[in-house]
């Protein structure tokens, strides 16, 4: 008998995430801070100018990546995503690949000091409170799941203080405005 669950993350889960990082919300919940946010990756169904699908891997800020930037405002959904967190006082780093794979990496914070068993025992700790954020994700009101109008103008106006000529996010904002309800 098989007994294992697959999950599956919504994309608008990792663009939460990215938002609350871009508005210095690091904060997610109770001892559960985002550090930092290095890589993500998305995927449209489309190719268009910008192209199918984009990375960034190695950020210093993934969420001032002007290919991102640019992505998302395209319209493109994130499909991967690492980032590094801090939960009840450890420090680690999880990958979400294709939106159902999870890794924790074993090369920073606690992870150099502790044995073989104690780092899978603070994974699956890890793992958890990812899990129990998720859900807590996925029951909020949509006002405060998706992004509004005024983030994705605050990203087109990142992209002009660099120097980028965004043209129309029209699409992107009524996609956001009929998940929110309005």
């Amino acid at each position: 008998m098989n007994t294992s669950k697959s999950i599956e993350f919504d994309p608008d889960f990792i663009l939460w995430i990215l938002i609350q990082f871009r508005n210095r919300n690091y904060d997610l919940e109770q001892n559960f801070r985002v550090d930092f946010f290095r890589d993500l990756s998305t995927s449209g169904e489309e190719r268009d100018l910008i192209g199918k699908k984009i990375s960034t891997t190695e950020s210093e800020n993934i969420a001032e990546s002007v290919p991102i930037l640019l992505t998302i405002l395209s319209g493109k959904k994130p499909e991967s995503c690492k980032f590094a967190f801090t939960i009840d006082g450890f420090s680690g780093s999880i990958k979400i690949e294709k939106l159902s794979v999870l890794s924790i990496s074993h090369s920073i914070g606690i992870f150099k000091r502790v044995s073989s068993e104690e780092k899978l025992l603070i994974s699956i700790h890890f793992l958890n409170r990812l899990l129990i954020l998720y859900k807590k994700w996925l029951e909020m009101p949509t006002q405060e799941k998706y992004p509004d109008e005024s983030e994705f103008l605050d990203l087109v106006a990142d992209c002009k203080k660099l120097g980028l000529k965004i043209y129309t996010v029209n699409s992107i904002i009524d996609e956001y405005k009929r998940k929110r309800g309005e």
